[in-house]
């Protein structure tokens, strides 16, 4: 399936992410979010070698021959063809490793009721986010839907216009600041809808196995009070140091 450069681009950005995190020794999903985090790379070299394939030029031919060495290395080599399946099955289930991961956060959560409906929810609206943006920009090797609205064939010919007429983005590669806006687009809209999902989850926690992990556990629900409560005073005097 066809990729753009925008498909590379998240990728990489999401790996270096899931890679920060897989360094926070306070996280329970180290393991997993370390795992994702080298996949998503590893998915992000594989479209940019896709993308250069019959393309010529300085990096073009580097890259080039970068994948004929590698297929000369599996062809050659049983055991090196058997890793490169394996890893190319695994790195298509970033997806479902970070629905484990997901589950080892609400494992080790006191009331694990409601961090499995946050986390739950998080995740349902961080991937039905994804899916639809796939869908109409055309990533991941999706036919662009954005070509189906009038609205956004004009809005994507008057971006087109702007760059070829501005003097700095004119003389970028063709398609690349666009694709690169996509990018930074499936980032923004993947993260705020983990976001807004979480919120969601978390106040229909609040008002049902929330209250029932307070009355059974009032202790916990105690310390859990007080560290959030902690954690916003700091807030507030770090604003306070600030301004």
């Amino acid at each position: 399936m066809p990729v753009t450069f925008a498909d590379p681009f998240r990728y990489t950005i999401f790996g270096f992410m899931n890679k920060n995190k897989a360094e926070n020794k306070t996280r329970f999903d180290r393991r997993e979010r370390g795992l994702v985090a080298g996949l998503q790379l590893k998915n992000a070299a594989s479209d940019v070698l896709d993308m250069s394939h019959g393309k010529s030029g300085g990096v073009m031919d580097a890259l080039n021959d970068v994948s004929k060495g590698i297929k000369t290395a599996r062809n050659s080599s049983k055991v090196f063809d058997v890793v490169c399946k394996g890893v190319n099955f695994m790195s298509k289930l970033v997806n479902p490793i970070l629905v484990v991961a997901s589950g080892v956060r609400a494992w080790h959560a006191d009331d694990k009721k409601s961090a499995a409906i946050k986390e739950g929810l998080s995740m349902a609206g961080m991937f039905a986010a994804e899916g639809a943006y796939k869908r109409f920009f055309g990533l991941g090797g999706h036919a662009a839907g954005y070509k189906n609205y009038k609205w956004a064939t004009d809005a994507a010919k008057g971006f087109k216009n702007f760059m070829a007429k501005n003097k700095y983005l004119s003389k970028l590669p063709a398609g690349r600041t666009a694709a690169i806006l996509v990018g930074l687009g499936f980032i923004i809209t993947s993260c705020s809808a983990f976001a807004i999902g979480g919120s969601a989850g978390k106040a229909i926690a609040d008002r049902t196995t929330a209250k029932q992990f307070a009355k059974k556990h009032p202790e916990l629900a105690t310390v859990n009070a007080d560290s959030k409560n902690t954690e916003s005073t700091s807030s507030k005097s770090k604003i306070n140091v600030q301004a």
